[in-house]
């Protein structure tokens, strides 16, 4: 006989592959709820002419920096302060958009 876990157990699991599709369709759904809201800044910015795209990302994210250079961000010398309660300080990134996603 196995066990089995309770009825209010949280199970988590590594993400995959396979989960992507899903998991962006939830993310869209969230996004939708947001009037002006974007999920694709990319394309968004395509759609409207654009020629580059200039986030700002916390310091502490490093996950994120490594995520925005693969994608071909460029971080820049800039930094800004919030002056908010956790002290956050931004760095700056850019990207230079071709007419059409490679």
């Amino acid at each position: 006989m196995s066990e089995q876990s309770p009825a209010n157990e949280v199970v988590v699991r590594e993400g995959l592959d396979s989960d992507s599709e899903g998991l962006i369709a939830l993310i869209a759904s969230i996004f939708a709820e947001y009037p002006g809201c974007v999920l694709d800044v990319e394309e968004r910015a395509r759609a409207l002419g654009r020629t580059r795209v200039e986030p700002w990302t916390d310091t502490r994210f490093i996950d994120a920096h490594r995520l925005y250079e693969r994608l071909c961000y460029e971080r820049g010398p800039e930094t800004r302060a919030l002056h908010d309660l956790s002290r956050t300080i931004e760095y700056f990134y850019r990207k230079l958009l071709t007419s059409s996603a490679y």
